[in-house]
């Protein structure tokens, strides 16, 4: 699918029922805590594409998937593509679907750091930074 732009996004899925960061009708997950985002470059882009078809050794994964980051892929402004991640259990969903499950999580965490875009495992973190905000 051809894109233009992508996204790096941080956000709180436990503020709405709904945790998918890509919503059907286009719309974005409103727990969102850095704006607009922040906008890869083209190597930033290439080492998510290779992080994303890279499998590694599993590490194991959990039941949780309370995904708070992700990367939204968008051509003239619209998004055409998304990839939501849990770092706790080490899973992911993407839209369209078909990543391996077993990607490269430490390069993908390791791009987030780079980014600037808040990337923690502390229970509960995201949320209290989304009430924070809305208080």
């Amino acid at each position: 699918m051809p894109f233009d732009a992508v996204h790096a996004f941080v956000y709180a899925c436990e503020a709405d029922r709904d945790k998918s960061f890509l919503r059907p009708d286009g719309s974005l997950h409103p727990g969102i805590l850095n704006g607009s985002g922040v906008l890869l470059s083209r190597g930033q882009t290439n080492r998510l594409l290779a992080a994303g078809r890279r499998q590694v050794n599993p590490k194991g994964h959990t039941a949780c998937y309370v995904p708070h980051h992700a990367f939204l892929f968008s051509s003239a402004g619209k998004p055409v593509a998304c990839m939501e991640i849990c770092f706790t259990c080490h899973r992911h969903q993407s839209i369209p679907g078909g990543l391996p499950q077993d990607m490269d999580y430490d390069a993908l965490w390791t791009l987030l750091h780079e980014l600037g875009v808040y990337a923690d495992t502390t229970p509960g973190c995201y949320l209290r930074k989304w009430q924070a905000r809305s208080a």
